[in-house]
């Protein structure tokens, strides 16, 4: 199976309300893992001056992914929200909260989110059933 790298947006205020954090990535599937590869630009208002920041690259093993969802935007652009199982593992994102981070998806890449979020969704669904076909296997919680 092909492997899909989905471009990601997003922008939150920073700590201070001084500043925006626009933050641009990849999001793609690896073995075992979520990887999202991102890179944050801050933008202080009082100097209008923005730094762009090294590339960061952020693993998120499906262990730890409590669930996805795709959310049609109005104007045709999506949401994916991935939630995790702790908060710590998505912490490293500026708009993590509570265990969940919300990727903006553009207009052009939308369908292409859509097969990305179902082939996410599948691969959750082999680890679960990998780990119920094992030995000693005990029920994994909903």
């Amino acid at each position: 199976m092909e492997r899909i790298a989905i471009p990601f947006r997003f922008s939150v205020m920073g700590t201070d309300w001084s500043s925006e954090v626009a933050v641009q990535g990849l999001l793609r599937l690896e073995a075992d893992d979520l990887v999202l590869e991102f890179r944050e630009a801050v933008t202080r208002y009082s100097t209008m001056r923005t730094k762009q920041g090294p590339v960061r690259t952020l693993r998120l093993p499906f262990a730890e992914i409590a669930g996805v969802e795709l959310r049609r935007g109005f104007f045709g652009g999506a949401t994916l929200v991935v939630r995790s199982r702790r908060m710590q593992p998505l912490d490293a994102l500026p708009n993590a909260d509570a265990g969940e981070v919300r990727l903006k998806i553009a207009r052009r890449d939308r369908a292409l989110a859509e097969e990305f979020a179902i082939s996410l969704r599948h691969e959750l669904a082999e680890r679960d059933l990998r780990a119920l076909d094992a030995p000693g296997a005990v029920p994994l919680p909903p």
